[in-house]
């Protein structure tokens, strides 16, 4: 079993919280997340400059992912979710400062969906059906395992039905990552949210000036 999905929902917050301040000043995140961004595209295949396009950065962080969108797709609108408070904290100070007016940002536990603050659990609720896309970089595995299958459902409720679609990136199987990515798990992932299984890879990035692997994989909403 992962030694992630081993961990409480309060330890991996703790964990996050903790590298709020310095996440944004630490090249290979910034790296990683130029070279996804530019796979997003390429395998969803989504045109993010049609109106009203609607994205949810899940497992946002500080919100670097959804700094290039904006460059890129201003008119673009973009959720932020995370778990860890202190995260999302950098985010709404971003939004401020920078006056994004079309950037939103929730600290929520999307396997905890049904017990969440009601003010926050409406406003995410309201986002049912309206998404254009839903991006997890480097998210799935850090979610404990009890809150995987629920947070599979409300990425899913998220979409809009029949087009709207999931990508996310974590690192593949292994000998050195047994708890990584494969094909099988998944496909049993996007099981879990009803979502349909479009492809998943392997792609190679450079962090650093050294090759890694990442395992990307593309569900997209039924009826």
């Amino acid at each position: 079993m992962s030694m992630c999905a081993m961990k409480t929902q309060e330890t991996v917050n703790n964990e996050w919280n903790a590298m709020a301040g310095e996440w944004d000043d630490m090249a290979p995140v910034s790296e990683y997340r130029n070279q996804f961004y530019d796979i997003i595209w390429k395998q969803t295949g989504l045109d993010p400059t049609k109106e009203n396009f609607t994205i949810i950065d899940f497992g946002c962080g500080t919100g670097l992912m959804t700094e290039k969108i904006i460059a890129n797709y201003p008119n673009a609108k973009v959720i932020c979710i995370d778990a860890a408070a202190t995260m999302v904290l950098q985010v709404n100070q971003k939004i401020q400062s920078r006056e994004w007016t079309n950037v939103e940002a929730y600290q929520a536990i999307l396997g905890r969906f049904d017990i969440m603050a009601p003010d926050t659990k409406e406003k995410l609720s309201a986002m049912f059906g309206k998404a254009d896309l839903v991006i997890a970089s480097s998210v799935m595995n850090f979610i404990p395992k009890p809150d995987l299958a629920k947070s599979m459902e409300v990425i899913s409720k998220f979409l809009k039905p029949n087009e709207g679609m999931f990508i996310h990136s974590d690192w593949p199987f292994s000998d050195d990552e047994p708890d990584g990515f494969t094909t099988d798990k998944c496909k049993k992932m996007l099981e879990a949210g009803n979502l349909q299984h479009v492809q998943d890879s392997i792609e190679t990035i450079n962090l650093g000036g050294e090759e890694a692997k990442i395992f990307v994989g593309v569900g997209k909403a039924k009826s």
